[in-house]
């Protein structure tokens, strides 16, 4: 479910640059480092424009101690254009930066250094206000990114490297066996075109569900959000549904692991099913909130669907056959078919939605799945 909405409006791109564009989402991060000018030089006017810096740099209170080149404005432009061109030394993409922008007229390129004490002035309150901006102002989603008329959204998560300093080492986690300080982020992605919709970013001691107990919050009304094993519990939930989103969350198949009582089977053999807070949850909910006399949920009612997904090479010969069970706020059974939310999930399953491609690698040769309930 990757669409081309991520092209501003009106322009025409070619089909092999929609493809290099549609490979590098589709690979993360990593990807990104491959595009040529002719592709990032059209993204970049959709991530964010100087209005936007302008209003994020208000928020947070920011004003420039510098009214020449490196502006608070043109020095994020040309943080990101250090993202997107991540071959290119600072001093080109600087150049390429202050090229774009009107009655920016030097002599001179500002040295790397010169940048980077630019990036020292902006505090980072200003960086968390543009994201938050930018991760608003989703670019139109195409029909592909829409099932049931709700938008496809996902929770994932992932960790990447720090810088090796004595800074990063005393506020992240270093792994046991790791090299590098490490930063774990969950986010709230539109499935469709990847695009982030929130995120919350911590040390990767931080577990997933901590952070998603942070984000479930930013989940929407009029979308459908799919989530892993992981992130079931009933608590969150409660939560995520209180939010008006639709749910389809994957659970664990161990029979402890979904603490729900079967309340009626339906013709297409999924089932309503009663969930009720186990001591467990009760007790790990008392730990996280620091409060002993918090009450036990009241129960609640939900739908389960099984499945079974089957990975084929090409060749057709099966390499994989997992079982999957999916709970859901969809309760409708003609409405909302079980098959349908089966595909749904099998097609765009959270696991993996935020892991980095290796570089080089074709991800349209991945395997085929076929989904049976």
């Amino acid at each position: 479910m990757v669409d081309s909405a991520m092209v501003p409006a009106g322009v025409v791109q070619p089909a092999d640059q929609r493809e290099q564009l549609r490979a590098a989402v589709i690979a993360g991060p990593a990807g990104f480092g491959g595009l040529d000018e002719r592709v990032t030089g059209r993204l970049w006017p959709v991530l964010v424009g100087p209005e936007l810096i302008g209003r994020a740099q208000a928020q947070a209170g920011h004003v420039d101690g510098r009214r020449r080149v490196l502006t608070g404005a043109v020095t994020a432009m040309i943080v990101l254009g250090l993202c997107l061109f991540r071959r290119e030394s600072v001093g080109v993409v600087t150049a390429r930066v202050t090229e774009r922008i009107p009655r920016v007229r030097v002599e001179g390129t500002p040295s790397g250094s010169a940048v980077s004490k630019a990036r020292a002035r902006v505090p980072a309150t200003v960086w968390e206000h543009l994201f938050l901006a930018a991760a608003a102002d989703m670019p139109p989603a195409g029909t592909q990114s829409y099932v049931f008329g709700l938008l496809v959204t996902a929770i994932d998560g992932t960790v990447f490297d720090l810088a090796d300093t004595a800074q990063m080492r005393a506020g992240f986690t270093t792994p046991s066996k790791g090299r590098f300080p490490q930063a774990r982020m969950v986010a709230l992605v539109a499935c469709g075109n990847r695009w982030l919709l929130a995120a919350r970013i911590d040390s990767s001691g931080v577990s997933e569900q901590v952070l998603a107990d942070r984000l479930v919050d930013q989940l929407r009304p009029d979308t459908i959000n799919l989530a892993d094993r992981g992130f079931f519990s009933m608590d969150r939930w409660v939560r995520a549904a209180a939010t008006g989103a639709h749910l389809v969350w994957r659970v664990k198949n161990g029979a402890r692991s979904l603490p729900a009582r079967l309340d009626q089977t339906l013709p297409d053999a999924s089932a309503w099913v009663m969930l009720h807070e186990s001591d467990a949850m009760l007790a790990r909910r008392r730990k996280t909130g620091g409060d002993k006399s918090l009450t036990r949920l009241q129960p609640v009612l939900a739908r389960l669907v099984e499945f079974t997904v089957t990975s084929r090479d090409r060749a057709g010969r099966p390499v994989k056959t997992s079982r999957y069970r999916v709970l859901t706020t969809l309760l409708d059974q003609r409405r909302y078919p079980a098959d349908q939310i089966a595909a749904l999930y099998a097609e765009c399953r959270a696991p993996g939605l935020m892991e980095t491609s290796k570089p080089g690698r074709n991800t349209s040769d991945a395997r085929t799945e076929e989904v049976q309930r």
